[in-house]
């Protein structure tokens, strides 16, 4: 991953919480049964200028 501020490559891990569904993904009654998708949720450091920032992924 490259840092959104600096460029530089970004793999130092401050916190890795496992896989997690997206925050803002509400259930409605119809899919309440359905299984939920859910994306890696790691949180990184640049050490070239220590912004803390999440990983992305798409999909």
């Amino acid at each position: 991953m490259e840092c959104r501020h600096c460029g530089e490559p970004v793999d130092l891990v401050l916190v890795d919480l496992g896989s997690c569904p997206p925050s803002n993904s509400y259930l409605t009654d119809k899919n309440l049964r359905s299984p939920e998708t859910y994306f890696p949720l790691r949180v990184l450091v640049c050490e070239s200028c220590w912004l803390v920032q999440t990983e992305d992924f798409a999909d």
